[in-house]
């Protein structure tokens, strides 16, 4: 009771980023993740897959052990499956994970938020960061 996962297996897709994107500062990363966090979602993470906290927005959160907890998960469940992204659906909110290169990010939203927003959401930001950050892995 109080804990549903669903998880997709990936799906190759490229999307190209004009050159102005291509680069993130690392100071700016925590004002790029804030910007996911409207429409319910409480804040955005970015961190390894061993648990290490790169960067998060939001507030309200113990950021540290949420990544921990989170990238053991992904780690269960990755196990001989190539994952696209995992779906919690907890008593108190909703997460969703997905993998960029070597990092995971993690969106913690409200219970009421809906799935395919937090999907959409997710995707987008994975695509802005994707490039940015396989230059750094």
């Amino acid at each position: 009771p109080g804990f549903f996962c669903f998880c997709e297996r990936s799906r190759q897709e490229q999307v190209s980023l004009p050159p102005s994107l291509k680069m993130l500062r690392p100071k700016l990363l925590p004002q790029v993740l804030e910007q996911t966090n409207t429409g319910g979602i409480k804040a955005t993470l970015l961190f390894n897959t061993e648990g290490s906290l790169l960067a998060h927005a939001g507030d309200g959160i113990q950021s540290d052990s949420v990544s921990a907890v989170v990238s053991n998960i992904w780690s269960n469940f990755e196990k001989g499956n190539d994952l696209e992204w995992i779906l919690l659906d907890l008593d108190e909110g909703r997460v969703i994970v997905t993998r960029i290169g070597e990092l995971l990010l993690c969106l913690l939203a409200d219970k009421g938020t809906e799935v395919g927003l937090l999907r959409v959401k997710a995707g987008v930001m994975k695509q802005y960061l994707e490039e940015p950050l396989s230059l750094i892995s």
